[in-house]
């Protein structure tokens, strides 16, 4: 390696370090390109985590509000990974959006030192969900790369909303929708009291009613409906909340 690209690859990485470390109560991210991101991972043997946003995207504002800001999360993360955010909005992360063939928001991806797609997920995931997936992919040293298929939604740019952000799964799975609101911060509300007593994943899908942003909340992700049923009664007799069982393809 050119000495002068080396000793430049070192300050990168010192710079990278010194930034997390004052800010990792935080958030886990440094403000750094994709490009910066390889070089440092390549410097560290390290795999990144790329996570794609846009300020529009009410899903992102809340995993920067919940899972972002947990601290078993940002320190796996900074332990294990480069983290990158790419707004999709900005010109290099237009560019990017296409290559990676982003198609929901929040997109999270997992990708060697070269770029390659290792893991990819098209959801909204807890601090304890995240944090799981990111010490399985951390502890396994013969994951094979997957690129995984994109669900049949699209951006759609014009309305700034998302229509259901889930993973495509081959089966039919079932979720309890438990709340829809108009505004955010009762959104958050639930949200944050769902995740204190259950380790389901917690879902924000936002769409349009009456020309307002409206908020379904649900939660649980199983294949089996007696599964989702049983969870409507348990948040019926902890929250007193009659949730509706729904099916996503």
């Amino acid at each position: 390696m050119n000495i002068y690209k080396y000793l430049g690859t070192l300050l990168v990485v010192l710079l990278f370090s010194v930034h997390n470390y004052a800010n990792n109560t935080e958030s886990p991210f440094s403000e750094i390109s994709l490009t910066t991101a390889k070089e440092i991972a390549t410097a560290q043997g390290k795999y990144i985590f790329i996570d794609f946003y846009a300020d529009w995207c009410v899903p992102c504002k809340w995993m920067d509000e919940t899972t972002y800001n947990d601290k078993e999360v940002i320190n796996t993360l900074q332990a294990n990974f480069v983290p990158v955010k790419i707004n999709i909005d900005d010109f290099d992360g237009y560019t990017l959006k296409a290559e990676y063939n982003i198609k929901v928001l929040p997109t999270i991806l997992i990708v060697d030192q070269n770029g390659k797609v290792i893991k990819r997920f098209e959801e909204s995931l807890s601090p304890t969900k995240l944090k799981d997936e990111l010490v399985n992919i951390a502890n396994n040293t013969t994951i094979e790369y997957n690129e995984n298929i994109n669900p049949e939604h699209s951006l759609d740019n014009d309305n700034r909303t998302i229509e259901n952000p889930v993973t495509v799964k081959t089966n039919k799975s079932y979720r309890v929708q438990v709340g829809v609101f108009t505004d955010y911060a009762n959104t958050v509300k639930l949200i944050d009291n769902l995740n204190s007593k259950f380790d389901e994943p917690v879902i924000v899908i936002n769409s349009y009613l009456n020309n307002k942003t409206v908020y379904k909340v649900v939660i649980g992700d199983f294949i089996n409906y007696d599964d989702a049923k049983s969870l409507k009664s348990k948040i019926s007799n902890q929250f007193g909340i009659n949730g509706i069982i729904k099916s996503f393809e």
